[in-house]
């Protein structure tokens, strides 16, 4: 996850406004925000998708969306001391 800007994310997915983390919603299920990542497949998906899929992320690293923001945070305050 290094190097990963999340300024300019996939179809501006993630953007961070007043230190939150505001995401789009899923083109599949309206009504859910996109809140994980599909690292396998380079793909933004929502928790339905998940569900609705499990077959198919069973063997996938899913993210969430949040975590990996946190974590690339930590990593440019580390590289900033």
């Amino acid at each position: 996850m290094k190097g990963v800007d999340f300024n300019q994310m996939n179809n501006s997915i993630l953007v961070k406004k007043n230190n939150k983390i505001h995401t789009n919603l899923c083109p599949d299920h309206p009504s859910n925000r996109l809140t994980l990542y599909v690292e396998d497949i380079d793909k933004y998906i929502c928790t339905k998708c998940l569900i609705k899929n499990r077959e198919q992320h069973f063997s996938h690293t899913i993210l969430e969306i949040k975590d990996m923001y946190d974590t690339a945070q930590l990593d440019l305050d580390k590289s900033e001391e």
